[in-house]
């Protein structure tokens, strides 16, 4: 979507368990992945799962 031409505002502006920390995780995983490496990144706990305990 950024490589559209969308915001990051746009982005978030839908979906309130994105974070602007989400779009630039995105941002510095693309280009990992046109080197053909695998990275593994941690999962951590959305907003939604936290507020659902």
């Amino acid at each position: 979507m950024l490589a559209s031409g969308s915001t990051q505002e746009a982005i978030l502006r839908p979906d309130p368990g994105l974070t602007r920390e989400d779009t630039l995780t995105c941002i510095a995983y693309g280009p990992e992945m046109a080197r053909e490496r695998y990275v593994a990144l941690p999962r951590s706990r959305s907003r939604h799962e936290v507020e659902a305990e």
